[in-house]
């Protein structure tokens, strides 16, 4: 399954109680955590809820559930909270998420008032997590305070996700 980052899951994951044989367990009250226990970087994985507590039904109902973190495949445990009870896992995927920001991936280098500089700048898109995020239309416009101009601030973004500014300038104050 594919999860977006920092988007609600669309369906509530639902986790029931079973014995060794499979069966069905009734029991109210029992704690179920999640935690992603495949990757290095776990603690930068943010799951929301991280508990929920079963029913009457033994089924145990993470709702609005949601994932933030760096993007790639990830493992989401779900285990019984103080008690030998085996747990389960499922497999996912995350996706960037919407964009909320943007992230200077190539910095302007050699900046002169009035010429054009000797690295051009790189925007990207990023999501809540600083992932980047693809897109393969759109515009970036660099705005100059009142003392200075900028030449050719316009970029668009291309198939690789990048706004490539090209013959950039800024004149003036900077």
């Amino acid at each position: 399954a594919t999860m977006a980052n920092d988007i609600e899951y669309d369906d509530d994951f639902q986790v029931q109680l079973v014995d060794k044989f499979k069966n069905a367990v009734r029991r109210s009250g029992v704690s179920i955590l999640v935690a992603e226990t495949s990757r290095d970087d776990e603690h930068l994985v943010k799951l929301s809820p991280a508990q929920a507590t079963t029913n009457s039904q033994g089924v145990a109902t993470f709702t609005k559930f949601k994932v933030r973190g760096p993007i790639g495949n990830l493992v989401l445990s779900f285990n019984v909270v103080g008690e030998d009870i085996a747990g389960v896992s499922i497999e996912n995927t995350l996706v960037p998420g919407p964009a909320v920001g943007l992230e200077l991936v190539v910095a302007p280098q050699g900046v002169r008032s009035g010429v054009e500089v000797d690295v051009n700048p790189q925007i990207a898109l990023v999501d809540s997590a600083g992932n980047h995020v693809q897109v393969t239309s759109g515009d970036v416009d660099v705005v100059a305070n009142h003392a200075a101009k900028v030449t050719n601030g316009k970029a668009t973004f291309g198939d690789d996700g990048l706004a490539k500014f090209k013959k950039f300038a800024v004149a003036g104050s900077v």
